[in-house]
């Protein structure tokens, strides 16, 4: 998929390229009018063989800075799986999503012999946040720069679940969407 716009876009810059100047004025105006919208993850855990672009951001900071804000609804949190953008999610949900809700158990007391009940406080670990996806608005300048208009980020947690008395796997779960202005696409669209 990345490879079919790769080459959309190298076969878009080779036609302009070769049109007459009359209507190259044209075609460049109606290129700067298209937009994009371009959705990715990258990793926040620290590579020391690769230095990325992300390297002079304090990745720990973003995400508190990013669950303070929903917390306090300075920012509105949607469910990510949803098509629709509509669907807000509470802080029980962003709770939910990270496994943090109290749970009570029926704990066996050995000396009456009966069951007990007893309130396991849930807890966020933000070291599980270890990804964030960027939903940024791609536009081409009349100069042939792009400029990029970050439109929301949602954090990506991983997290180990066990499965059977041996096996433990590594899964990952986008936590929620939040978005910074009116638009609002959807991380998933319906096919």
């Amino acid at each position: 998929m990345k490879r079919t716009h790769f080459l959309f876009i190298i076969s878009l810059f080779f036609i302009f390229a070769c049109s007459s100047p009359a209507s190259k004025k044209s075609e460049v105006e109606t290129l700067a009018k298209l937009d994009k919208t371009v959705i990715y993850e990258v990793s926040l855990e620290v590579d020391p063989e690769f230095t990325n672009w992300m390297g002079n951001i304090n990745r720990k900071k973003l995400i508190e800075n990013l669950f303070d804000d929903v917390k306090n609804n300075r920012l509105e949190a949607y469910f990510p799986m949803s098509s629709s953008v509509e669907q807000k999610m509470s802080w029980i949900d962003v709770e939910k999503a990270m496994d943090a809700l109290n749970d009570t158990l029926d704990i066996l007391n050995t000396e009456t012999d009966s069951y007990e009940q007893h309130v396991v406080e849930g807890e966020m670990f933000m070291n599980e946040i270890k990804g964030v996806i960027f939903i940024e608005e791609w536009n081409m300048t009349p100069a042939g720069k792009i400029e990029k208009n970050v439109l929301g980020l949602a954090p990506v947690r991983y997290y180990s679940q066990e499965f059977g008395q041996d096996s433990i796997v590594t899964r990952k779960k986008i936590v929620f969407v939040s978005y910074f202005g009116d638009k609002k696409p959807p991380l998933f669209e319906d096919f």
